[in-house]
């Protein structure tokens, strides 16, 4: 998948867009993950050219700290955002699903990943308000599930005005 279209636009200081398989999600199988040209994704830490960056941006997509998900109700103030396009398999249709991975990045140093509407709209919405990140100073925000008109839950991300930790 070389479509990038649901991904945060480019902002003036310069993010990384760069080709990666080990994303996570769907992983080519073909001499062609070696080039590096097979899947993109945004990172909005600026590439200064170290070691130290780039390990964190790679540890972010690798590891993340946990799961937004798991942090229901928790207020967590972000200020970076890193995604990938991803496939998966529906449990539902069997078939291949295209969407987008994300890692947020909180002021404590702390990264959640994410992978669903709801999460990808509350995003492309505060970027929409905000502007792309880094967001200095951060955005405070409560995962929170919400019942969708089709009777299922999705999480999205609720904002917050005066935030105090939980």
């Amino acid at each position: 998948m070389s479509d990038n279209q649901n991904l945060p636009a480019v902002n003036d200081q310069s993010p990384v867009v760069i080709n990666d398989d080990s994303a996570g999600g769907y992983i080519s199988t073909t001499i062609d993950s070696f080039t590096g040209r097979t899947v993109q994704f945004y990172s909005s830490i600026p590439d200064d050219g170290t070691a130290e960056t780039k390990i964190k941006i790679y540890n972010a997509m690798s590891e993340a700290t946990g799961k937004l998900v798991d942090q229901l109700n928790r207020t967590l103030v972000l200020t970076d955002l890193v995604a990938s396009p991803i496939q998966f398999l529906s449990e539902e249709t069997g078939e291949l699903v295209d969407a987008v991975r994300m890692v947020v990045f909180t002021e404590d140093g702390e990264t959640y990943t994410a992978v669903g509407k709801g999460i990808l709209s509350s995003i492309q919405n505060i970027i929409g308000l905000f502007g792309p990140a880094p967001w200095k100073p951060g955005i405070p925000v409560t995962p929170v599930k919400k019942a969708t008109k089709n009777g299922f839950d999705t999480t999205i991300l609720r904002m917050v005005a005066n935030p105090s930790k939980k």
